[in-house]
């Protein structure tokens, strides 16, 4: 009995052994493949770790980077703080000298209209001058009812028109303006009450004559009518030179009037038909005025050497005193000297020789540098 207990308990022993050993066997197995999957899963989470911390060095890298670029800003960014502040402060300052300058520059354009508005009066004035001489420059322009006489007397007595020649005596001339108009030498002074006043053609015949050159600049008005008459023809000028014991020198074309103790001179060589008024120095602060015939006509300053060998005559007979470049000369430096020219009057124009630049200078002149300032205002006003 006890032993068949023992056998049974013996066997429920082993059986319980043989179980045990069965899950022991299952639950190693178990466990290993829980130990495996958990070491997949560790080496999994190794390499997320690995991972992660790569990509936390570029972070922490790219962080560095960032704080770096972050200073380099907040630098930047004070740095242009105060320069805007500073740049407010000058845009307040600006704004204010702008506000300054707006008003000045209303002033100033103001002036400037006024300083061109008295620009354009002066050259106004210039035109008027300059047109005054063109006026000036033929008895057709003169508004006197003597003027038709005197053409006539001029025309009759002194011109003589034979084919395509045309001959004119200088000394006729002064015989009509004295015998037949009573035209004298007048000094200024007692005609204006003062030194230097340029009569006319019509005050001229109104004050029955002038001073020298009056008389110059009314007989080259007078030459210019001649010569309009004379016009495709060849003109042949006669003068006349002092000849103590000449025969007797008749001025007009009837033959009634007559120098003595001179004798002829013709311009025949050259056609010297374009008069023009000259002054020159006789004493340093004396001068006298003639008439100058060159071969060329003066119409701007550049023109004013056309006068070298020019034809001088005196106005008030008529007689030949010269040329240019012999007996008398153009100016060529800082101070006249005597029988320098320093006056020269065209048809159009007055020259004077400025001695402190050393340069002849005329109205055109004027006007050309008024256009030319003018130019200069208006460029600067843009």
């Amino acid at each position: 009995m006890d032993n068949k207990y023992l056998y049974a308990l013996i066997g429920i022993l082993v059986l319980a052994v043989i179980i045990q050993h069965i899950n022991y066997n299952s639950l190693k197995a178990l466990n290993e493949d829980i130990i495996k999957g958990k070491n997949v899963k560790i080496e999994q989470l190794t390499n997320e770790k690995n991972e992660l911390e790569a990509e936390y060095a570029k972070l922490a890298i790219e962080f560095e980077k960032l704080k770096k670029t972050n200073f380099e800003l907040e630098r930047n960014y004070n740095s242009l703080n105060i320069s805007y502040s500073e740049l407010n402060s000058s845009y307040s300052n600006l704004m204010k000298n702008y506000s300054n300058l707006s008003f000045s520059y209303s002033e100033l354009q103001k002036e400037t209209e006024s300083l061109i508005s008295k620009i354009d009066e002066y050259g106004k004035k210039i035109d008027e001058s300059m047109e005054w001489f063109a006026n000036n420059a033929e008895l057709s322009n003169m508004a006197n009812s003597e003027k038709t006489t005197l053409k006539s007397d001029l025309e009759y007595e002194c011109l003589n028109i034979e084919y395509d020649n045309c001959k004119i005596k200088t000394a006729c001339l002064p015989l009509v303006n004295d015998v037949f108009h009573g035209l004298r030498y007048l000094q200024d002074i007692s005609t204006y009450g003062k030194t230097d006043k340029l009569a006319s053609l019509d005050e001229f015949i109104q004050n029955k004559g002038g001073d020298c050159e009056d008389y110059s600049l009314f007989y080259k008005a007078e030459l210019n009518s001649l010569f309009s008459e004379c016009k495709g023809k060849k003109i042949e000028i006669e003068a006349f030179v002092e000849s103590p014991g000449s025969e007797k020198y008749f001025v007009n074309n009837r033959n009634n009037w007559y120098l003595k103790d001179v004798r002829p001179i013709t311009l025949t060589n050259k056609q010297y038909i374009y008069p023009s008024v000259v002054c020159y120095l006789t004493e340093p602060k004396l001068g006298h005025c003639v008439i100058a015939l060159s071969q060329y006509p003066i119409n701007k300053t550049q023109d004013i050497n056309n006068l070298n060998g020019a034809k001088l005559l005196e106005p008030q007979d008529g007689s030949y005193v010269g040329m240019i470049g012999n007996e008398f000369t153009m100016p060529s430096g800082y101070k006249l000297g005597i029988n320098q020219i320093m006056i020269v009057i065209t048809d159009k124009d007055l020259y004077s020789y400025d001695e402190k630049d050393g340069k002849w200078i005329g109205y055109s002149d004027f006007k050309d540098e008024i256009n030319g300032m003018k130019q200069r205002i208006y460029s600067l006003m843009r």
